[in-house]
């Protein structure tokens, strides 16, 4: 088994992306990096000849490139060559921190959609009170059918099972309320088929559910999704800048600070999507990962961790054998 990193993907590409790897491939994962040979021969030194192997690239996409550009323009950059190795095998999983519209325009021009799958959908691991939910989708369609929601249920149950082991996982479509009736036509449609669907489906959810882990998968289009992981980032790191603030202006916080600081640092982990690494772009024909632009090493470590314990319990097998099994109850 062997993951296939983007080393000119990230915000502070390739210096995240060498450290990220030496970390994994010293926790067992063996690993191919795309990027500038001569900066990653320097920098990994002994780590070569070990787990990790270096494919010479040093045309990136940036984070402010159209994806369709990259695609014609950019064949050769990271993100483009490290799919179409995974496309030719050699590889069985791919680990980015780039440009998220082209690394799905890549993979769907390279690798397409699993069968029957219509449209990929990037399903992501957020916490909440007690444990994670999935979040689907999280940023690759801004505008879905009913039909597409549906199968974002039935891929990002898949999903929850494997990384979780829990049998029958809770699904819920977000809604601006649980009443029956409420919500756009279209999460309306896709709530009349779900309840008909073999999968614990326990109706609409609200935006106050989400953290509290009402269900385990929360299923919405890519825009709502997108807004809302983006949004929650920045709350975390608004309430511990505001305390931090408010701390220094008595010196009796500060003592209380201190005291509350270790619990602090509990909740701030808690909240840490690096702990759980990257997002699957679940539904194309090879197993894709999509870490933060600005992926601190942990995060890269944990992407390629998943990636490779993801993609050995056959993420692609199964996620197309229950998309095959819904089209007895979807049409």
């Amino acid at each position: 088994m062997k993951v296939i990193l983007d080393g000119l993907g990230g915000d502070t590409a390739p210096e995240s992306e060498i450290r990220g790897a030496i970390e994994a491939a010293r926790e067992g994962v063996n690993l191919i990096i795309v990027g500038p040979e001569k900066i990653l021969k320097k920098r990994l030194k002994k780590e070569i000849s070990k787990k990790i192997e270096i494919y010479d690239c040093e045309e990136r996409v940036e984070m402010a490139d159209s994806p369709s550009e990259a695609v014609r323009k950019k064949k050769n950059s990271s993100i483009g060559v490290g799919i179409k190795l995974l496309r030719e095998g050699h590889g069985d999983a791919f680990v980015s921190a780039g440009n998220t519209g082209a690394i799905m325009a890549f993979s769907l021009f390279n690798l397409g959609t699993a069968e029957g799958v219509i449209r990929p959908a990037i399903g992501g691991i957020i916490p909440r009170k007690k444990g994670a939910s999935i979040l689907i989708d999280m940023g690759a369609n801004v505008d879905s059918n009913a039909v597409q929601l549906c199968q974002f249920a039935i891929m990002g149950e898949v999903y929850y099972r494997m990384v979780f082991a829990k049998t029958h996982p809770s699904i819920g479509l977000l809604s601006t309320g649980k009443e029956k009736g409420k919500g756009s036509r279209i999460v309306k449609e896709a709530d009349k088929i779900l309840e008909k669907a073999p999968i614990n489906y326990i109706g609409l959810v609200e935006g106050r559910d989400i953290f509290m882990g009402t269900a385990d998968v929360i299923v919405c289009d890519g825009f709502v999704g997108n807004t809302l992981l983006k949004s929650g980032e920045a709350l975390v790191d608004f309430i511990l800048e505001t305390v931090k603030e408010e701390v220094k202006k008595s010196p009796r916080a500060i003592l209380g600070y201190l005291l509350m600081k270790r619990a602090l640092m509990k909740v701030k982990k808690n909240l840490d999507y690096s702990e759980y690494g990257g997002a699957p772009l679940l539904g194309v024909k090879k197993p894709v990962f999509i870490c933060h632009g600005s992926s601190p090493p942990a995060a890269i470590k944990n992407a390629l961790k998943l990636a490779e314990r993801i993609s050995r319990d056959g993420l692609i097998e199964k996620v197309t054998g229950a998309i095959e099994e819904s089209l007895k109850w979807l049409s």
